[in-house]
């Protein structure tokens, strides 16, 4: 079972790029968090990809911006998205010498992927869905 996910594209304007994640990104790699906090308060998405294929985190962990990094990390970025290239963000953190930058997206990868792993085990009736785990005697 494979736990990666790949970068969704934002369809809402031509080649796939909103304003919001443009100004989303800019405020990732200039390290602005005020701005970012802002896009995001504004609906902007941590996980919509620019045309190039990239997300926010992406663009973050090759600043090497730890403190935006966790900014998107609360606001729902996910750490294993893919970019067009295969990479990690944390993969493309290493590749650039930002060692802080990097061990915080391994650590975040790595508790990402625990969490999978333990949504594909949780019983039906525990995820609030109506399926018995044991069938009644009445349907036998």
């Amino acid at each position: 079972m494979s736990t990666t996910t790949s970068v969704r594209p934002d369809p809402t304007e031509p080649f796939g790029t909103t304003r919001r994640t443009l100004r989303l990104i800019e405020a990732c790699v200039l390290g602005n968090a005020l701005a970012l906090r802002h896009w995001l308060a504004e609906g902007a998405d941590p996980n919509a990809a620019t045309s190039c294929g990239y997300a926010p985190l992406h663009f973050a962990a090759l600043a090497g911006r730890p403190a935006i990094v966790q900014i998107l990390l609360e606001a729902g970025a996910d750490p294993l998205l893919r970019g067009p290239s295969g990479c990690q963000p944390s993969e493309l953190a290493a590749m650039h010498g930002h060692r802080e930058t990097a061990a915080l997206l391994r650590e975040a990868a790595r508790a990402a992927r625990g969490l999978r792993q333990r949504e594909a085990v949780v019983p039906a009736c525990l995820r609030g869905t109506s399926q018995p785990l044991i069938p009644t005697l009445a349907a036998a």
